[in-house]
Parts: C-alpha cells; structure tokens; sequence
C-alpha cells in the first residue's frame, strides 16, 4: 500500500537525515566511522525491530509495519548469507528508517481514521525496485543522505582526489580510460569496452566501500553534491 505526501524539498530531507544523527550522537556518542551505525540507530535509537523475512517478491526489498514498529528486509538481502549485497541492505533499511522519520504522521492518521470502520486495512510500506511514487523517492532521499552525510562524502572525495571543486566527468572518464594499470584491473577483458558509468562505478568502488553503500548509491551522491558533473554547475558550501 501506498501513501499521498506532501512535498518535501531535498534540504529538507537533508535536515531530518542530520538531525537524527545528531540526536544518536547527542545520546551515544560521536560516530567516528565513516559508515553510519544503521542497526543502532534503527534497534537502540528509534526502537525498531528488524527482522529478515520472506517478503513474497524479489523485487520488495522491505517494508516498514509502522503500526507493530518492525521493519523487514528481504532475505535475499541477508547479508551474512551474501555479503557483496551489504551496500543494497544498507541502503533498504536506511529506506524504511526515512519512512519512520518522516511518514511515520500520515500512517498513525490513517490508522485513527480507521479505528470506526468495520474493516481495517493495515497500512504497510514497501521498497520495491523502480518505485517512483514520491513516499518512496522521500525515503530513497532520506537514505542516501543518512548513509553519505554531505560533510564526510565531501572530505573523502577531496582526500581520494585531492580535488575540492570537483570532477567534469567526460575528462575525469576520458583520464582514467588512460590508465592502464586502472582498465587491466578493472576491465581484464579485451573484448568489453566499459561505459563511462562503468568507469565511474570501479573508479570509486573504494569509497562506496568505506561508507558501506553501493557503487551506484555513491557515484549518484557524489553527482548530487556536485563533486561529478557535465559542466561545472558550483559545490556546496560546507
């Protein structure tokens, strides 16, 4: 099932993500990892259950029983079982956090509404691939934001690269097709000629692998910061 929302901007997703954060950091301590502590601050700080479950289809990879405050992520997430999909895991229960963060008010009006009527419908939340509707993409937001802070992404871009105003991609690309110890590595296969996506998601494998997200999740952070683009289009102030 499906909610309608309002319209929230991303600096305002931004801000929730940071203000829980900060209300973790406020009661247990700083993080020091790079990596956000996702199971503490779901199980300890918000007082979710998460559990591995069945969920029915390969393509719902959680969902959120706001009602019964549990979480469940798709066991073909289990990370202790596939380990290589511990960024996808991540990044679906940073999801069900954000729709706890920020939806948990229309589910609890729904369900207030509700209590008069003959049959109650229980109002459960999916993340499900190539979801558009704007409760998810408010929660997919959400995620990247709580996962990736700007602040931490920013210095260890600039760390990697040494470059604080930023990559252009075609010439960021067109170098590292250049590099030869970089394309053996990467690409041993003389008969595949990588995307410029490709090129992207290996040249920064690393990083994703530090903040324990996907590839994909942080080559797209880092074009959201800015930190990669087509034109140079001004960073962020931090």
């Amino acid at each position: 099932m499906t909610i309608d929302v309002d319209y929230l901007s991303p600096q305002a997703i931004e801000s929730e993500a940071n203000a829980l954060l900060a209300s973790f950091e406020a009661k247990h301590g700083k993080i020091l990892s790079l990596e956000t502590p996702l199971d503490e601050i779901v199980e300890f700080h918000l007082g979710l259950t998460c559990e591995m479950a069945d969920l029915g289809h390969e393509a719902i990879l959680g969902q959120i029983d706001i009602e019964d405050k549990i979480i469940r992520i798709n066991e073909n997430l289990d990370t202790s079982a596939y380990p290589n999909k511990e960024g996808r895991f991540n990044y679906t229960l940073g999801h069900e956090a954000g729709h706890w963060v920020l939806h948990r008010s229309y589910v609890e009006k729904e369900i207030t509404e509700s209590l008069f009527e003959e049959k109650k419908e229980k109002i459960i939340l999916c993340r499900q691939q190539e979801q558009k509707a704007r409760v998810e993409v408010q929660a997919d937001m959400f995620a990247s934001f709580l996962l990736m802070p700007a602040r931490k992404v920013f210095d260890q871009f600039v760390e990697e690269t040494g470059r604080p105003n930023g990559l252009d991609i075609n010439a960021f690309v067109w170098g590292m097709r250049q590099e030869r110890n970089f394309m053996d590595r990467e690409f041993p296969s003389p008969f595949y000629i990588p995307s410029d996506e490709d090129i992207l998601l290996h040249a920064f494998a690393d990083l994703a692998k530090r903040f324990k997200v996907s590839r994909q999740a942080m080559v797209y952070r880092l074009k959201t910061l800015g930190l990669l683009s087509d034109a140079k289009q001004g960073m962020l102030a931090f």
